[in-house]
């Protein structure tokens, strides 16, 4: 007793903040009774609550619940008390091959690498959204499953089934996986997203109420007869896509890009934009088809001739194709209706005369003729008619007398530069000698704006050609370093040139 008054009386003097005394760390002897077992710290636990982890704001309410997380390693079944009012993440659960049958998940389910994980189980329903991630055992998702969310798959390679599940938001498939077909009774509320899967198979019917994305589904070898999406759709990177939709409705733009095999586009096509990008076997377009927005067609090289009654732009009254239509800034064009864009169609020889556009991009193009009606451009510079379909009849003073210098800049490179050096009297700034001969750097004026380029000499064929470079290039030896990708000429060394 005396030892307890000693103490209390040596801790007098400590207060809190507010002025009253602390609790003692230990609680004291009473006289002929044992002290009180110290209190013991818990054992870890399986599972926690959000309302023990979530942080507080300054008036001590929480701002937002959290789900439940389960993270124990060895666990081989759920414990029967989790409180999944707010959701649930499973994380890092070797042992875990299932779920229970009937589970009801009040918030979303979020899985993350349980290596034994097969399947989720019978009749279960999330109300949130369910995210599976590498859990290279899971083979199914189990019968009756419900999902009031979006369900998002991915890193499963094991994966071939979705079953009867039913799902409110979006589908997302993403990783290597076993799945080569969706079910035909599937119905997809919002965005679908399939990337890097093995998909050979898709609805013959299928209606999509957001986005549709399918992107490096290698085995994928034509797309639903009947396709409706009610926002953009974009199929890339498919190398056997051949076959198209009969019946194609998109509410956004739709995107073929990178799908070499696809040869033809059938009609009826109902999209606001259509980007058909790097389809180099496409042959042919649908006659008397009909763009709203924008048609972009860049890298179709097979492509030979324009389908007639094209016609790319909305139908809104306005005469876009006279002298007095709406005359916008040509740095903005490509994202207004009206674009055709034909850049890289290096077998499209020319434009036919009822082809109705606002303005048509034609760059890395051989296209010699074109109604004289259309607004021509090239890489996205507006140029006259003469500039983007006739380039032989251009000559030294044609970028002499032109003004505007981007024009000027076009104009320069669509020129024989060995006429432009031979009309614009160039001066000699160094020579020296390579495997193929004698190099000339030479320099030219162009409206006080000067332009270098190296003459050099191929060894193999004995050709020469004119390098541009540029314009504070002093030395050829620089030049020839700068053309193979060394800022440094000294780093530029090679051992054999051919």
């Amino acid at each position: 007793m005396l030892k307890w008054l000693l103490g209390r009386l040596v801790g007098s003097g400590a207060t809190g903040e507010d002025g009253a005394q602390p609790a003692p760390d230990v609680a004291p002897e009473r006289d002929g009774e044992p002290p009180p077992p110290r209190t013991s710290v818990p054992n870890p636990v399986l599972f926690k609550s959000a309302d023990s982890a979530s942080p507080r704001d300054p008036q001590g309410e929480d701002p937002r619940p959290e789900p439940t997380r389960l993270v124990h390693r060895k666990l081989r079944r759920l414990p029967p008390d989790l409180d999944l009012s707010e959701g649930l993440v499973i994380e890092k659960v070797s042992r875990l091959r299932a779920l229970p049958d009937g589970l009801v998940v009040r918030g979303s389910l979020r899985i993350f690498q349980c290596p034994q994980l097969e399947t989720l189980g019978r009749n279960l329903q999330i109300e949130g959204d369910l995210e599976i991630t590498n859990c290279p055992q899971l083979k199914s998702l189990g019968p009756g499953l419900e999902v009031k969310g979006s369900l998002k798959i991915s890193g499963c390679v094991r994966f071939q089934d979705l079953g009867s599940t039913t799902f409110g938001g979006s589908l997302r498939l993403l990783g290597r996986m076993a799945l080569t077909r969706l079910p035909d009774d599937l119905r997809f509320r919002g965005h679908v997203v399939i990337q890097r899967v093995g998909i050979e198979e898709l609805p013959e019917r299928m209606n999509v109420g957001g986005a549709l994305v399918l992107k490096s589904c290698g085995p994928l070898r034509r797309l639903p007869l009947w396709l409706r999406t009610g926002s953009d759709c974009s199929v890339s990177r498919c190398p056997n896509l051949e076959t198209l939709p009969e019946h194609v409705e998109v509410g956004g733009a739709l995107a073929i890009l990178g799908c070499p095999k696809v040869k033809v586009l059938p009609l009826p096509v109902e999209a606001r934009d259509v980007r058909l990008e790097g389809c180099t076997g496409l042959l042919e377009l649908p006659g008397g088809w009909r763009v709203p927005g924008r048609l972009s067609l860049t890298r179709c090289t097979r492509l030979k001739e324009l389908p007639p009654g094209l016609w790319v732009g909305p139908d809104d009254g306005v005469d876009r194709w006279s002298e007095d239509g709406p005359r916008w800034d040509w740095r903005a064009r490509e994202e207004r209706p009206g674009a055709l864009d034909l850049r890289g169609c290096h077998a499209l020889l020319a434009i036919p005369d009822d082809l109705k556009a606002d303005w048509v991009e034609m760059g890395d193009t051989s296209i010699r003729s074109a109604p004289e009606s259309l607004r021509l451009a090239w890489n996205r510079v507006e140029v006259p008619h003469k500039v983007a379909l006739r380039p032989e009849e251009l000559t030294f003073s044609d970028v002499v007398e032109t003004r505007n210098a981007e024009v000027r800049r076009v104009i320069f490179e669509r020129l024989d530069v060995a006429q432009v050096l031979e009309a614009g009297a160039p001066d000699v700034i160094d020579r020296d000698e390579d495997p193929g001969g004698a190099r000339r750097l030479l320099r030219v004026e162009v409206e006080a704006t000067p332009v270098v380029f190296l003459e050099c000499r191929c060894p193999s064929t004995g050709r020469v050609y004119h390098l541009r470079v540029p314009p504070q290039t002093r030395s050829c030896r620089h030049a020839a370093a700068w053309i193979a990708g060394f800022d440094n000429p000294d780093d530029y060394a090679p051992l054999v040139e051919t």
